[in-house]
């Protein structure tokens, strides 16, 4: 059992105005960074709720959000690979009360966009192809944090990505800089992937405050599209979805007094969201894993699965 960090609020930093001014950021000039992409995960660490099982669920994603194509791709590759934007991810909890849980930012696309606007965008003729190649070694070691038994070493990645792009960047100064960033880069996302992970191994949740984790995800999604409204976001949340506080609100009763009707658990869904007036599924792609594989009975599950469905009519229930 890990202990919870010391430094959680602070080296971390909880989600805030200034932190989101962060997601904007472009070229002075030149080829310009396409958008943002934002990635929201929430994961429920409730008691009802096997949390281990739906980290591995939403695992893929989250690689692919951190490794992938973590520092974008600003301009069509000789490959033909579309333009995408560097990636902010953020990571949150359902817990017994949402203001209770901590908020996570692994990583921000600022870094990375100054880094753009600094050494590549005014040179059109080598931008892509230099880029591409950076992209390839920061995944190798992004994935390579991302390794339970891995220990990042900041003067080991300086020394290695110094040498692979020398053959690229000969020049001592922009090759210094370029490799400062991505260390850097690689060395936030290394400490604060710890702290997440020992959050999640010693926090326990005794209740499940769903209405409150989608109230603070608004809120969340709202600001983001606020400070930049051209950056994508994605919400990926991994639970079994069953609000339990012990008020009205909790889903168990609710479904049961409708006898676990499909149309009536629908309409219940569809009544309830427009109660608590939320609009980031229309603002952002949502994502929701993990109700089909809940401890329930089927009839429960279905009744449950449709609710959902019916209080967010566009996302992808998993």
């Amino acid at each position: 059992m890990f202990s919870r960090p010391r430094t959680l609020k602070t080296g971390l930093a909880l989600m805030s105005v200034p932190f989101l001014l962060l997601l904007q950021g472009c070229s002075a000039g030149g080829d310009p960074m396409p958008a943002t992409k934002v990635d929201v995960f929430v994961l429920d660490l409730s008691t009802s709720n096997d949390a281990s099982a739906q980290l591995q669920r939403i695992q893929e994603d989250i690689t692919n959000s951190l490794t992938e194509k973590a520092l974008g791709v600003p301009k069509v590759t000789p490959e033909g690979e579309p333009v995408s934007g560097p990636v902010t991810t953020i990571f949150t909890f359902i817990v017994d009360a949402a203001p209770k849980a901590e908020t996570f930012k692994l990583q921000t696309a600022a870094d990375v966009r100054k880094l753009w606007g600094d050494e590549f965008a005014t040179d059109s003729e080598r931008n892509s192809k230099s880029w591409s190649q950076l992209s390839a070694e920061y995944s190798f070691y992004a994935k390579s944090i991302l390794k339970t038994d891995y220990v990042f070493q900041k003067g080991s990645c300086v020394s290695d990505l110094d040498a692979k792009l020398k053959p690229k960047f000969m020049g001592d100064a922009k090759r210094g800089r370029i490799v400062n960033v991505l260390c850097n880069k690689a060395e936030t996302l290394a400490t604060n992937y710890r702290a997440l992970l020992s959050y999640v191994l010693s926090e326990k949740a005794p209740a499940t405050d769903i209405y409150g984790m989608l109230s603070k995800v608004d809120r969340l999604v709202t600001e983001v599209k606020k400070e930049d409204s051209s950056s994508v976001i994605t919400v990926n949340i991994a639970s079994d979805m069953q609000h339990e506080t012990g008020d009205s609100r909790d889903t168990p009763g609710k479904l049961n007094s409708l006898k676990l009707e499909s149309a009536a658990s629908c309409s219940a869904g569809t009544s309830d969201r427009e109660k608590e007036g939320l609009t980031f599924d229309t603002k952002a792609t949502l994502r929701v894993t993990g109700i089909g594989n809940a401890k329930i009975t089927a009839e429960y599950g279905n009744a449950l699965i449709r609710y959902w469905q019916c209080y967010f009519p566009n996302a992808e229930i998993r």
